[in-house]
């Protein structure tokens, strides 16, 4: 591999246990993930797949004119 020749090794051993460790955790449902979203006030827009129903975000389009 032309990425493993051109880093060093101790790096690439480094990155292949912290991945396989990562992967391990996961499966054994040892760690998790969160994923926050951090928006100004008043933002209306909604993410894809969001559970808000398509009237509470006409509600707030007309509250934040």
């Amino acid at each position: 591999m032309k990425f493993v020749n051109s880093v060093d090794q101790r790096f690439v051993r480094t990155l292949d246990y912290y991945l396989a460790y990562s992967e391990a955790a996961f499966r054994e449902r040892h760690i998790g993930d969160v994923q926050i979203v951090m928006t100004k006030n008043n933002n209306v827009r909604r993410l894809p797949g969001d559970p808000a129903s398509a009237s509470s975000v006409r509600t707030l389009a007309g509250a934040a004119r």
